[in-house]
């Protein structure tokens, strides 16, 4: 398997399945050989061709998947964690500072239950989540998001909002109403976005009450 925008993104991860999409055939049925007639056609044969084009655009976000040893194991690759956590051009993306966190296999079985992938329509990797749950105080679990990147190229999309809201339906499925994520302090993008989840900082992280 391989990341969506990797180096090594050719084929991809296939689910088997292609989503079909629609498109709308124009009617050719008035089209006379006058000159009128003539432009018609010609626009209409470009009209079917940009129908036919966009129906090939790779679409991301398509499915949220529990994560498997085999995505870990291509998300964990060097190209394909540069790829997932590499600066984009919008202004949002360069004042991100980039802290890409360990990725060993430890890492993924700790976390392999509440763990999360984005596949794309081509079936390959646009994004994930690590996540798992851990013992607070004794008392109580609390979910805790360790990493989480989408490829550039499918941000802005709503992906990481996706993979957020599944791991809070998996937190809440096991009981636990506590999620926690650590951020550094000049991070102020990230800090928003987890604030617009309903985050709420503390001393050193940010928690949410659901």
């Amino acid at each position: 398997p391989v990341v969506a925008g990797s180096p090594a993104s050719r084929g991809g991860l296939h689910n088997g399945s292609r989503p079909s999409i629609s498109t709308v055939a124009s009617d050719t049925s008035s089209t006379s050989t006058t000159k009128k007639g003539l432009l018609k056609a010609v626009f209409s044969k470009r009209r079917r061709s940009a129908l036919r084009e966009r129906a090939k655009e790779t679409q991301y976000g398509v499915e949220i998947d529990h994560m498997l040893p085999e995505d870990f194991k291509a998300i964990r690759q060097p190209e394909n964690l540069q790829a997932l956590w590499a600066p984009g051009s919008s202004r949002a993306d360069r004042a991100v500072v980039q802290n890409i966190p360990q990725h060993t296999i430890d890492t993924y079985y700790e976390a392999a239950e509440m763990s999360l992938v984005s596949r794309n329509s081509e079936g390959e990797i646009d994004g994930y989540l690590l996540g798992k749950l851990q013992s607070q105080r004794r008392t109580h679990v609390i979910g805790l998001i360790t990493a989480c990147a989408v490829i550039p190229r499918a941000r802005r999309k709503g992906i990481g909002r996706r993979l957020y809201h599944k791991f809070f339906a998996l937190c809440r499925a096991k009981g636990c109403r506590f999620v926690r994520v650590i951020i550094p302090r000049e991070n102020s993008v990230t800090i928003a976005f987890h604030r617009s989840l309903g985050f709420e900082e503390d001393d050193y992280s940010t928690e949410l009450l659901e």
